[in-house]
């Protein structure tokens, strides 16, 4: 079991989920498992994330298009095993040691339920949005 679950949920945006998943395989802290949500995709998404080689990347497809909203009552209801789940959206990346500050700011503020980061807005030609977070 991980400590940390990160679910990511997508939809034909397979350019971008991949550029989102090595953002959080790139990361200082290392013990978590990842949950690619498809939402019926029409694009190869298990396919692609199978070319990651890493077996913490896990697809969760689903038969048919339940929109943004299913998608996410999808994970809410999901039964993670690990101590703390993120939910990190497919056109997003993370700043290299976000998980790592994360981690270790709930490990010691046993008292919260749930942490934000800031996030940095760019725009380039590979993706729209990009998730920053500030040190």
């Amino acid at each position: 079991m991980s400590k940390l679950s990160i679910a990511v949920p997508t939809y034909n945006r397979l350019a971008y989920l991949k550029q989102s998943l090595q953002s959080i395989l790139d990361q200082t802290f290392q013990d978590f498992s990842i949950f690619v949500f498809d939402n019926a995709s029409t694009e190869p998404v298990k396919e692609e994330i199978e070319k990651f080689g890493d077996p913490r990347v896990q697809f969760i497809g689903a038969e048919k298009n339940i929109g943004s909203p299913g998608n996410i009552n999808r994970i809410l209801q999901y039964p993670f095993e690990s101590e703390y789940v993120i939910i990190f959206h497919d056109d997003d990346v993370m700043h290299p040691k976000m998980l790592e500050i994360e981690t270790s700011f709930l490990d010691g503020h046993t008292d919260l339920v749930f942490v934000v980061s800031d996030l940095k807005r760019s725009q380039d030609s590979t993706m729209q949005r990009h998730a920053r977070f500030k040190e």
